[in-house]
This record gives structure tokens, C-alpha cells and sequence, in this order.
């Protein structure tokens, strides 16, 4: 029995996330900017101009919370303590979906602001 446990340990020293595996890597960066893009373009565009003062700097603070947060999940997701075992694939093929679905969410979100603030 210590035998199966020392093997699994093993096994486990040796997985690496999908989303840092090829081919599965190319398909996580795909969706991954195809979400994201359009998304730091449009922030980067809403900027006020300069000399104009929209707030006293919470944008700023919650894109730097974002940007840290962003880069935090990627390195959680790197941790041996944090990797999936089972179902590795159907559960990367569903975060695949998520973020899709987030982009399609957040474009609706866009497109009903922007027929409410432009009437």
C-alpha cells in the first residue's frame, strides 16, 4: 500500500497543468487573448484626457488589483497543491467555455450600455 501512495506522489510531481502543455497552451492563449484583448483596448481607450480628473485614482486601483489578481491565478494554477488529477481535460475544456462565455457576456454588456447611454 506505500508503494501505491509513493507512485501517486510521483505521478503527481509530475503533472503540469494543461494550459502550460502543448498543444493544450496554444488553445488556453487563444481564447485567452481573444477574450482579453478587445477588453485592455477598450479600458486603455477610457481614459480621461489629460488634465481632466474623473476620480481620485480608483480606476487605477482596481486595474492594478485586476493586473495582480491576474497574475496571482497564474501562478496558483502552476502549484502542485492546486492541480486537478481527474478530469484534467473535460475540466480545461470547461474553463475553455467559461471564458468564452465571458466574452460573449461581456459583449451583450457592451452593446445594451451602449444603446441605453446613447438614446
Amino acid at each position: 500500500m506505500i508503494w501505491a501512495v509513493e507512485s501517486l506522489e510521483t505521478h503527481r510531481l509530475l503533472m503540469k497543468p494543461l494550459a502550460y502543455t502543448s498543444p493544450y497552451s496554444w488553445l488556453f492563449w487563444a481564447a485567452f487573448l481573444f477574450t482579453y484583448v478587445p477588453e485592455f483596448a477598450l479600458v486603455a481607450r477610457s481614459r480621461p484626457a489629460p488634465g481632466e480628473k474623473a476620480d481620485r485614482g480608483s480606476m487605477t486601483l482596481i486595474m492594478l488589483a485586476g493586473w495582480i489578481g491576474m497574475m496571482g491565478a497564474f501562478v496558483v494554477g502552476g502549484m502542485q497543491a492546486f492541480i486537478i488529477t481527474r478530469g484534467q481535460k473535460a475540466w480545461f475544456v470547461a474553463g475553455l467555455i467559461a471564458l468564452l462565455k465571458r466574452k460573449s457576456a461581456a459583449a451583450a454588456l457592451l452593446a445594451h450600455a451602449g444603446e441605453t447611454f446613447h438614446r
